[in-house]
């Protein structure tokens, strides 16, 4: 995937075409949007308003990924990183409110610890099983997080 984007970018560099115009996904205007396609695709990230459900499953592998989300009301930072045979997944909300009922995590998310919203530390249950090789998060109702709150999940392995 990151081989095509850096190929599509060299083909485009200014010398041998124009930087502004990328024919395979449309002339002018829709560049800016391919552009923006790849942050959401790296992260893994989907979101669904009507069943208030968010997917975060970064596809480069490593400790930490960091990324920023947009999702309906609300938009922030998303955040995954493991250590040893832990694992921390937090969603901080820059502005607007997120209200949660269900979450897909990458599948070395396997038994949820704990999970709480800072920094009120107001602790929340949630039901983990497997979907599709995902990690589910479903919470027994809506949860909303609000600008300045983190939903934050400790996970082991």
């Amino acid at each position: 995937g990151l081989r095509i984007v850096s190929a599509v970018r060299a083909r485009h560099d200014g010398l041998r075409r124009n930087p502004f115009n990328e024919p395979e996904c449309g002339n002018h205007y829709v560049r800016g949007l391919s552009s923006w396609s790849l942050l959401p695709a790296l992260a893994g990230f989907r979101w669904c308003g009507p069943e208030a459900a968010l997917r975060f499953v970064p596809t480069l592998a490593g400790r930490r990924f960091r990324s920023f989300f947009s999702a309906g009301s609300a938009w922030g930072v998303a955040e995954e990183g493991r250590s040893g045979k832990g694992a921390l997944v937090s969603f901080l909300v820059e502005g607007g409110m997120l209200s949660l009922r269900r979450l897909m995590l990458s599948p070395a998310m396997a038994r949820l610890e704990r999970c709480w919203i800072e920094p009120s530390k107001t602790f929340l249950k949630g039901a983990v099983s497997r979907q599709r090789g995902e990690t589910k998060v479903e919470f027994q109702g809506a949860v909303e997080i609000r600008a300045g709150e983190a939903l934050v999940l400790s996970f082991s392995r």
